[in-house]
């Protein structure tokens, strides 16, 4: 059966915690059952404040040993401790992987702090080449013996077991790991689900069975269609009595986590992943508005230059940025990548400057995603200004973000009926800053004027105020309502006053 699978990240800042982010750690649950990777500072109020249930927690993984990753750790045992669930006894041991010196490094934490757990624990160090074995030294009270595992062509084999609802299957989940380039030894861990089933064809199927339903009737079957049931669940060919076989569902790939430490190159664990539903990779840095040239030297400044110096700027420090990540992403056909590890210097959702659009939004504009689940898609409402024939209306348009954003400009459709110079007749906006980067072929606008990595939707908006008051008729998109601006403004004005009666439904 398919196991249900959530991710909850616990933390998503890097190297200091902020007021909006907390040190890295998520977790990981299929079926109830709950393994943690790394658990930064506070891991354990975050799991409070969650829905997860600490007792569920069965393993953790450390991808490596800086502190915003480790730091959390031995509190949070001491915290498992007291949260066990019902269906776990003092005999349940967790299981912890990492790699040197993780095993003699929470040994010592919790020796100096004479802790004492009400669970035991073990340490499974990945030993990279080189490496030696570490010399004998007293154990932790509850800690039990680990396994050192050596790797094998450059990847970690760490066979893993976690049982589904029926207890009695013991589906096999696997876990690899492999070595990413980083400033210190780190970790990319890959999670394997079992082979699932998969679906009978019963278009080719029940005709078959239609086929032989007399002589199966003659047999016994007193409705020969539970033969699907029995195919799905034996999955063995069964043999008609006309010499037809009835063949299994072919087995199906389950689904493939891949989980990154820090890192600036993760090419290494390309070998051990492949189409994987879900990527998970740090993006400490990348180009913002922090990074714009001061306002002397603004002026033919080159965004693809500035992308290169963040990027080598993250690269130097063993980091990544967005852009490095969604290259690994397409490599391995990844489904879907999720970005984390941010660096403080980016604010979170708390920040007033990036939820004024939703929350504070300047006068007159309203503008968020349509769907928590979509943020390539976005609506919004702009009232028109004052002293305009736009005055008084409520003009409804869709923001749409490339997948290269913010490498591309976002296109803007109004989708109402809106008569404007700037403005194509199926709505869509024609304006210097939705133009993609770079010089104009027709040298009209000025690169300075077009689209750039470090624009914002609100300027986007605040401009599309400024267009509403006052057109741009030497470069018009709507060729009609560029004739009429220019020879009537009268009926430019009533045709656009009839319009915003429109959006109030009037």
């Amino acid at each position: 059966m398919v196991v249900p699978i959530d991710i909850t990240f616990l933390g998503t800042g890097s190297a200091q915690p902020s007021a909006t982010r907390n040190h890295q750690s998520m977790a990981f649950r299929a079926d109830g059952d709950i393994w943690l990777f790394d658990a930064g500072e506070a891991t354990q109020h975050q799991l409070q404040k969650s829905k997860l249930k600490m007792g569920r927690i069965s393993k953790i993984f450390i991808t490596h040993m800086h502190g915003d990753h480790c730091f959390g750790l031995p509190p949070l045992l001491c915290t498992l401790s007291e949260n066990m669930n019902s269906h776990r006894t003092n005999n349940d041991i967790i299981d912890i992987y990492g790699p040197r010196p993780l095993r003699h490094w929470l040994r010592v934490a919790l020796q100096s702090t004479y802790s004492r757990l009400g669970r035991h624990y073990r340490v499974h160090e990945l030993m990279m080449e080189g490496e030696e074995e570490e010399q004998e030294e007293k154990f932790h009270p509850d800690e039990e013996i680990g396994m050192n595992i050596p790797m094998n062509n450059n990847v970690f084999d760490l066979p893993l077991y976690m049982d589904t609802v029926k207890k009695e299957e013991k589906e096999k989940w696997i876990v690899r790991a492999a070595p990413i380039q980083h400033s210190i030894p780190s970790f990319g861990y890959v999670i394997q689900e079992p082979y699932q089933l998969g679906k009978l064809d019963h278009t080719i199927i029940i005709p078959k069975i239609k086929k032989n339903t007399k002589a199966l009737l003659e047999k016994g079957y007193k409705n020969p269609m539970v033969l699907l049931g029995e195919l799905q669940r034996t999955q063995k060919q069964i043999i008609l009595p006309d010499g037809e076989i009835l063949e299994p569902p072919i087995q199906r790939p389950g689904r493939q986590i891949v989980i990154l430490g820090d890192t600036c190159d993760a090419s290494s664990i390309l070998p051990i992943s492949n189409h994987p539903h879900v990527l998970i990779h740090e993006a400490t840095n990348a180009l913002t508005q922090l990074d714009l040239p001061s306002e002397e030297k603004e002026e033919g400044w080159d965004e693809k230059e500035l992308l290169k110096q963040v990027e080598e700027r993250a690269i130097s420090h063993g980091h990544s940025t967005p852009q490095m990540a969604a290259h690994l992403a397409k490599k391995m056909n990844a489904k879907k990548l999720i970005l984390t590890h941010f660096s403080a210097r980016y604010k979170g959702d708390d920040d007033k400057n990036n939820e004024k659009l939703t929350l504070n939004a300047p006068e007159g504009i309203t503008a968020g995603p349509i769907d928590e689940n979509n943020f390539f898609e976005w609506e919004a409402l702009i009232a028109g200004p004052e002293g305009t024939p736009f005055e008084g209306g409520l003009f409804p348009a869709t923001l749409t973000f490339p997948k290269d954003y913010p490498l591309s400009p976002p296109t803007m459709k109004f989708t109402c009926d809106f008569f404007h110079p700037n403005v194509y007749a199926n709505g869509t906006v024609c304006i210097s800053i939705l133009h993609a980067p770079g010089d104009d072929p027709n040298m009209y606008e000025s690169s300075s004027e077009r689209w750039s990595p470090v624009q914002s939707v609100e300027k986007i908006l605040l401009s599309v105020v400024s267009m509403l008051a006052e057109p741009n008729d030497e470069s018009g998109a709507n060729v009609d309502a560029c004739k009429i601006w220019r020879t009537d403004r009268e009926r430019y004005n009533e045709i656009v006053r009839q319009n915003a009666m429109k959006t109030l439904g009037l």
